[in-house]
C-alpha cells in the first residue's frame, strides 16, 4: 500500500510523454486529435502535442504536465498544515487556563496531517484516470476503429 501511495503521489507531480501512431495524413489526424482532447481535456494536467514523421510514419508525441493550480495546491495544503503544526505547539506551550482551543487546535492538526496523504491519493487517482481517458481517446481518434473492439452491451 505505501509503495502505490508513493507511485500515485509522484505521478501527481511528473510529466510523461506517450507516442502514437497514426493510419491518417496529418490533415486529418489533426482534426481528429483536435475533437478527442476537447471532449477529454483532464483540468489536472496540461496537454501539448506534437507530431514527428519516424520510418514507420507519422508520429504524434503528447506531453502531459501537472497543471499549475495542482502545484499551487499542493503548495498552499503545505502551508497550512505547517501553519496548523505551529499553532498546535503554540498552543500547547501556553500556559493558560484550559480552553476549547486548547483541545480543537490539535485535533484538527490532527485530523488535517491523517488526511492530508488520502487528499493526494485523490488527485494522484483523478490525474491517473484523466489520462487513461485521454490516452484511449486519442488511440481510437488516430487508429483505425476496427482495431479495437466495441464494448459488450448489458443483457436486459
Amino acid at each position: 500500500m505505501r509503495s502505490e501511495t508513493r507511485r500515485i503521489a509522484k505521478a501527481l507531480v511528473d510529466s510523461s510523454v506517450e507516442t502514437f501512431a497514426t493510419h491518417y495524413p496529418r490533415e486529418e489526424s489533426a482534426v481528429r486529435l483536435a475533437e478527442a482532447i476537447a471532449k477529454n481535456k483532464p483540468r489536472t494536467a496540461t496537454v501539448k502535442t506534437t507530431w514527428r514523421h519516424a520510418t514507420e510514419g507519422l508520429r504524434l508525441d503528447v506531453h502531459l504536465r501537472p497543471a499549475r493550480g495542482v502545484r499551487v495546491f499542493l503548495a498552499a495544503t503545505s502551508l497550512a498544515l505547517t501553519m496548523m503544526l505551529v499553532a498546535c505547539a503554540w498552543v500547547l506551550m501556553s500556559h493558560e487556563e484550559p480552553t476549547p482551543l486548547r483541545f480543537l487546535v490539535p485535533l484538527v492538526t490532527a485530523l488535517g496531517v491523517l488526511g492530508f496523504p488520502l487528499l493526494i491519493l485523490a488527485l494522484g487517482s483523478q490525474r491517473e484516470a484523466e489520462e487513461a481517458r485521454l490516452r484511449r481517446a486519442i488511440r481510437h481518434a488516430l487508429l483505425d476503429e476496427e482495431e479495437f473492439p466495441r464494448p459488450l452491451r448489458d443483457r436486459e
